[in-house]
């Protein structure tokens, strides 16, 4: 988003030295016109965004913070795979964005490895979000069986109504948890 300042020789690129690095052997960071890493760039911003959202809804206890978490996790996962994928085997004729001085050693650790961490990380948060949210108890409403008709005649046989609907469960008060 910063580019060129954060690029090599540029105002920031101090700051963004591990960025650099990873630049010098994945040649599309390096390069400050490259659409792919300026969508995934701007596809960050909103990952950052969803995730300052699921921190401020987990402070307030919302029931909606799981879930944004669990699709911020899944936008960064399935972005990573989307970009890993496009250096595996690519067709014939497609330029290659793997620095060719780039030795096997430095594209393993600096691209594979860094990579792989994006897809980890998030998979390992999706995982145990989704066991979060698959063992949280149901509440178990009652059945048909338990819904009985309530005597609604007075003392002299006629249909009083004045409480409302003649419908109620068996036993209102012992609404059960599933697990």
């Amino acid at each position: 988003m910063l580019r060129p300042l954060t690029t090599r020789g540029g105002d920031l690129a101090c700051v963004y030295a591990l960025w650099n690095i990873y630049a010098d052997v994945d040649l599309r960071y390096a390069d400050a016109t490259d659409v792919v890493t300026m969508a995934t760039g701007r596809t960050m911003v909103v990952e950052i965004v969803m995730n300052l959202v699921a921190l401020i809804l987990g402070r307030l206890n919302s029931k909606h913070s799981l879930m944004v978490a669990f699709t911020t996790s899944a936008f960064c996962f399935w972005k990573t795979i989307i970009y890993m994928v496009m250096y595996i085997r690519p067709p014939a004729g497609t330029p290659s964005y793997i620095s060719q001085t780039a030795t096997n050693w430095e594209i393993f650790w600096v691209f594979w490895v860094a990579d792989g961490i994006w897809v980890i990380i998030p998979l390992a948060v999706m995982i145990d979000i989704w066991l979060r949210i698959t063992s949280a108890p149901r509440v178990q409403t009652p059945k048909y069986s338990e819904v009985t008709l309530e005597d609604t005649t007075d003392e002299n046989g006629f249909e009083n109504f004045a409480n409302g609907t003649n419908l109620s469960a068996k036993k209102p008060a012992s609404i059960r948890l599933m697990s």
